[in-house]
């Protein structure tokens, strides 16, 4: 990669998304970080209670053990401009992104983006944490757990479109989930191999060595919406694999899709 590519990256504020761009930094000529800072997504009635608040505790301490310490990459680094918003939409973010003339847009934990993003930029390409089209919509590193699903545990890197989670696909990535492994090593597994990979298959992709997949290959997939994640759904997730991944998971996991 000697002659890098021009890119920006619109993201958010968490050690992954530091990751993510300390990563993407390292592959392209990075112009410019758009940082939307991610706010509460769920009612304090659901996080008050003691499960709920264990499990959210409990995905940020292993978090902070694969990316810790990132955590503060974004605003300590001083090799690309870096501005935040809290409206990804803003005209001001577009122009500003139209003044660094990049090849590529890396797009990983934002807002929906609006049409004007689409109509000025030609290659978006989002990391989707869900195998998509299996799972869309909300917390779609979680349902697989909830379905009993390993096979579809995974992310999707895919070209961004006006509608959401439906652009063709580039690639997906699966964890490598092995005996004893638990839901917060599962995941987090999956997230940093999937930034880990994204910014050689972008090259491929723009050299034209990886041939598009439609997602509607398989219809529509399962579709969650952020109410869906309850107590009870979450209960019954983590009870699934609560003494960690076992034999039998893994021989679930061995056939075919």
């Amino acid at each position: 990669m000697k002659n890098k590519t021009n890119a920006v990256i619109l993201t958010a504020n968490q050690p992954r998304h530091n990751y993510f761009v300390k990563t993407i930094g390292q592959n392209f000529d990075l112009k410019g970080v758009i940082i939307q800072p991610k706010k509460k997504y769920y009612s304090n009635t659901l996080l008050d209670k003691d499960i709920v608040k264990a499990h959210f505790d409990n995905l940020s301490a292993k978090e902070s053990q694969y990316f810790g310490k990132f955590s503060q990459y974004i605003f300590q680094n001083k090799k690309f401009d870096t501005i935040e918003t809290s409206d990804i939409n803003d005209e001001f973010c577009i122009d500003w992104v139209r003044q660094k003339n990049p090849k590529v847009i890396f797009l990983f934990g934002t807002q929906i983006l609006s049409k004007e993003w689409f109509d000025n930029f030609e290659h978006i390409i989002n990391l989707h944490l869900g195998l998509s089209p299996f799972y869309r919509g909300s917390a779609t590193l979680f349902w697989p757990f909830y379905n009993k699903d390993l096979n579809h545990i995974g992310a999707t890197i895919h070209l961004a479109i006006s509608k959401v989670d439906a652009g063709p696909i580039i690639k997906q990535v699966k964890p490598d989930i092995k005996l004893g492994d638990n839901y917060y090593e599962i995941n987090y597994k999956t997230i940093k191999k999937s930034i880990d990979e994204i910014s050689t298959t972008t090259y491929d992709f723009l050299n034209d060595k990886i041939e598009l997949k439609s997602q509607d290959f398989v219809g529509e997939g399962l579709l969650y919406k952020k109410e869906d994640f309850t107590h009870d759904a979450l209960k019954k997730a983590l009870r699934y694999v609560e003494n960690g991944v076992t034999s039998d998971h893994l021989e679930n996991l061995r056939r075919p899709d």
